[in-house]
């Protein structure tokens, strides 16, 4: 099933984000340092928790857009009685 535009934008945007968060956190490895900044914006102060909590988040929503595009999208249907 073919991606609305709205998204594939969302899925770009996306896939860049979790790639700078990425690096993000391969920079606190080495450096300390909790930064990153992405279109324009800046996120500081964010601990090594939090950045991989966004992360996975971030990283949950591609991986049902990827679902979505694949045709593999699912729906839990739950059944009571």
């Amino acid at each position: 099933m073919a991606l609305t535009e709205r998204q594939q934008s969302r899925k770009a945007w996306l896939e860049n984000a979790i790639e700078v968060i990425q690096t993000a956190q391969l920079g606190n490895l080495t450096s300390g340092k909790a930064s990153l900044s992405f279109q324009g914006r800046n996120i500081t102060n964010l601990s090594p928790t939090e950045l991989e909590k966004l992360r996975k988040q971030l990283d949950n929503e591609l991986t049902k857009l990827e679902r979505i595009e694949q045709g593999r999208a699912t729906r839990t249907v739950r059944f009571i009685g």
